[in-house]
């Protein structure tokens, strides 16, 4: 099970969804984060300065054809105030993504090792601006048919919605069939996601991730 605060925050219970505890001094890497990603397990939260790896119950996902759109973001969206890149800000989506949070996972090491696996192709960045200043993105891992959402940001209003928006269409042009959004929240409920158990979304990534891999700048699918 999990503890969920009174925002509705859902937050592992260590004793059940604690997957491993990284041996003090192993040092993170993209072959322990693809490793992990591709089992569904991700690198979070931190116990005593170690790094600790996670598989929650449930786990939330966002099912693409279930993707909620409100009235007011739909109009957002048709106004032309925003446009939207990938791929253009990594490191500066990774850094934001953790400036705006009072608290973060998102240590000096992981924004290393993402960085080198967005230089291999697999991390991405998706970018929402307004005029010349990025006011909203997310990042995340995609290995086969399975984008794996890590965090998001914005300092405009909805600007972290269209992001996740504009990702949403070019994943379902892929027929990719599901976001997984790790950890369940309000914001992302009202979005449209929801939480299935962990062994059914293990199932489905196992699947997944043998699908077709497009390694690669994202860029061009932006224009």
């Amino acid at each position: 099970m999990s503890l969920v605060t009174e925002d509705g925050q859902q937050t592992p219970d260590l004793n059940v969804d604690l997957v491993r505890l990284s041996p003090r001094g192993e040092p993170l890497s993209p072959f322990l984060v693809m490793l992990f990603y591709s089992k569904g397990v991700f690198s979070w939260l931190h116990k005593r300065g170690r790094r600790m790896w996670w598989s929650p119950e449930p786990r939330s996902v966002l099912i693409l054809s279930e993707l909620k759109v409100s009235r007011s973001l739909r109009k957002k969206l048709r106004s032309g105030r925003f446009h939207v890149t990938a791929d253009t800000r990594f490191e500066e989506v990774m850094r934001l993504c953790r400036l705006t949070r009072k608290e973060s996972w998102i240590t000096d090491e992981h924004i290393e090792v993402f960085s080198r696996l967005h230089a291999l192709g697999h991390a991405h960045s998706v970018e929402v601006w307004e005029g010349d200043q990025l006011v909203g993105g997310l990042y995340g891992v995609c290995i086969g048919e399975l984008f794996c959402g890590c965090s998001m940001f914005h300092t405009a209003p909805d600007a972290s919605k269209i992001a996740l928006v504009k990702l949403v269409e070019l994943l379902a042009s892929w027929r990719i069939p599901l976001l997984d959004c790790q950890v369940h929240n309000p914001h992302l409920q009202r979005m449209g996601a929801r939480v299935i158990p962990r062994d059914t979304f293990h199932r489905l990534a196992g699947h997944l991730v043998r699908q077709k891999r497009r390694v690669g700048s994202w860029s061009k699918y932006f224009t």
